[in-house]
């Protein structure tokens, strides 16, 4: 009686199989999209590369590629639909059945989107990065555990709702809005009108002119803030808790007591707050009153 009970496993194990496996979902195709239209994507752990060009269409190339070795229980399905409608161009991915592997899997998974300059972008995400460049539409990115990297974008509107993951951009104007949970944000050669960042455990970096009426608004816990305003000026009120604030000798101290401090930069009349518990505030600018 022993002897079978050692045998049924071993006959089990047999019946599943140790197999190696390679499973690919490959496109390469062009698609039609409208002057000023918008990329929608629905997309997960994938390596996003966004390039504007001179064109007309939309170039997509899609290579995810699983390979695995070991015993595997179940079935899985992946594929993404790529559909143009209404002037705009639709970007999904579905993944359906679950599988559970004994042994080794790894996973290859990109997106290479060729698009036109003035497009927008509307994306949804999960463990993904973003490499985006030339891109001059509105960009709109919410995603968990997710870095942007942005470079020579010359849109004027920029959300963002990201945990755990950094934004990056080299240049940027308008309106930026903000979301950012666990993670940096780092902004250079900006000219912001309208900022408005909420964040916790995380810095927040930006080198900005600000206009004669622009409106900053900074909400974060836990962090470090670095502003550097390279033309312009206003009123500066920061609220904090354990916080320390330092500045340059352009900036003119209006009012200081233990929660409060109000700062004036000859310039403009721009209104910049900043609100949080163990803050660190340094201001900085570039030019000469």
């Amino acid at each position: 009686m022993k002897k079978s009970l050692f045998i049924i496993p071993a006959l089990f194990i047999s019946l599943i199989g140790y197999s190696q496996k390679q499973t690919d979902f490959n496109l390469d195709e062009t698609y039609p999209i409208d002057l000023g239209g918008t990329i929608y994507m629905n997309i997960n752990d994938a390596k996003v590369t966004i390039k504007g060009e001179d064109r007309k269409d939309v170039k997509v190339k899609i290579d995810y590629v699983v390979r695995s070795k070991g015993i595997e229980w179940g079935n899985r399905e992946f594929s993404v639909d790529v559909d143009s409608r209404g002037g705009d161009l639709y970007i999904k991915e579905y993944r359906q059945g679950n599988t559970t592997i004994m042994g080794y899997v790894s996973v290859e998974y990109s997106i290479e989107i060729n698009a036109p300059f003035d497009v927008s972008l509307d994306i949804r995400g999960d463990d993904d990065d973003y490499n985006i460049t030339a891109i001059n539409g509105e960009v709109s990115i919410n995603a968990d555990d997710a870095d942007v990297v942005m470079k020579n974008c010359k849109g004027n509107r920029f959300f963002f709702d990201i945990d755990d993951g950094d934004i990056f951009m080299d240049e940027g104007k308008g309106q930026l809005t903000a979301r950012v949970d666990d993670g940096d944000i780092e902004i250079r050669n900006a000219n912001f009108e309208n900022i408005d960042y909420r964040g916790d455990d995380g810095d927040v970096a930006i080198e900005t002119s600000i206009g004669p009426n622009a409106i900053f608004r900074f909400s974060s816990d836990d962090s470090t803030i670095d502003l550097v305003i390279t033309e312009g000026g206003g009123t500066f009120s920061i609220d904090h808790d354990n916080g320390r604030i330092d500045y340059d000798n352009n900036f003119r101290l209006m009012e200081k007591d233990d929660d409060r401090t109000v700062l004036s930069l000859t310039g403009g009349r721009a209104k910049i707050v900043i609100k949080g518990d163990d803050i660190r505030v340094n201001l900085a600018s570039t030019f000469s009153n």
